[in-house]
């Protein structure tokens, strides 16, 4: 009985999950993503890493991250928490975080704060020499933003607005880029962009954030999304060994192990399959073989009797 009323529970529990949950999920695609193969989408930018390092995009929330470099590119929400003290300490041992971004709340994450004017095409040099501005005689990008305080060194800045600064972190660096548009299709081929970029990403792996990079859009309850988000986060092993417990306590509560033990037969005297017949018959309502029974008790009565 435990078991059944375990199963119901299990079912309210997920139908009240379903029907009133709700959360934000990734939704429609960011036009900077490395998927896009047209303006301002960063595929080309993809495509050139990939001939120089592995390369791997990441549709999930931060977590087990191997040695390299990851690019967050116009992301379009802030890290959680978590996930900032994730980037952290992985930064910290000795890796790279690139962020591309005129959004303040993403800057304002890692530490710097934007200031908004009119849009612009320029182009700038080195302020100062740097292993990723090695042959790197200026680049071109368009900006509308730029940084009005950091803790960082700056490597471009545009009539003294500082547009590229690098953070060290531990062992590791984290440059902020206050434009998307550095790595977009159409302007990553201008003048010395290119060398920057592969220079300034280059590394055993390179990540491409994909995940906040998205649009959000709100979802309700359990779905197929989020259920396949359970499964490749940080937390996958504890939900498929928390599927895999509740499983094996359904299959082992509900299975009877082994043969059944039959009861001990004990003698059954005549008199009781007679009573036994007789009441069965009575039920069944069968007066002929009633009477035939009384007819038979009755001569083997009158039988002992004579004797």
């Amino acid at each position: 009985m435990r078991e059944y009323l375990f199963v119901i529970l299990l079912i309210v529990g997920i139908t009240i999950a379903v029907s009133v949950g709700q959360g934000y999920l990734p939704g429609e695609e960011n036009p900077y993503s490395s998927e896009n193969e047209k303006e301002p989408g960063s595929l080309a930018f993809y495509l050139l890493l990939k001939k120089y390092t592995s390369v791997e995009r990441w549709y999930t929330p931060f977590g087990d991250l191997e040695q390299g470099t990851v690019l967050m590119i116009n992301p379009v929400w802030v890290p959680s928490a978590e996930e900032k003290n994730t980037l952290s300490a992985w930064v910290s041992q000795g890796n790279k975080l690139v962020v591309f971004s005129s959004n303040p709340d993403v800057m304002q994450a890692f530490g710097a704060t934007l200031e908004t004017r009119g849009r612009r095409r320029v182009t700038v040099y080195p302020v100062k020499e740097h292993w990723s501005t090695q042959d790197v005689r200026a680049i071109t990008v368009v900006y509308d933003s730029y940084f009005q305080s950091h803790t960082g060194d700056v490597l471009f800045a545009a009539d003294g607005n500082p547009l590229v600064v690098e953070v060290e972190k531990g062992k590791g660096h984290i440059f902020l880029i206050s434009t998307p548009s550095l790595v977009s299709n159409t302007e990553i081929d201008l003048i010395d962009n290119e060398i920057f970029l592969v220079q300034l990403s280059l590394s055993d792996k390179v990540y491409f954030d994909e995940y906040h990079a998205r649009l959000l859009r709100k979802g309700e309850g359990i779905n197929l999304e989020t259920f396949k988000i359970a499964f490749t986060s940080r937390y996958s092993s504890f939900f498929v060994q928390l599927m895999l417990a509740v499983t094996f306590f359904l299959f082992a509560h509900g299975k009877r192990f082994g043969v059944s033990r039959p009861l001990p037969a004990r003698e059954v005297q005549s008199s009781e399959l007679v009573l036994s017949a007789a009441d069965l018959y009575y039920k069944a309502g069968k007066k002929e073989v009633l009477e035939v029974i009384e007819k038979e008790k009755s001569e083997l009565k009158d039988a002992k009797q004579k004797r």
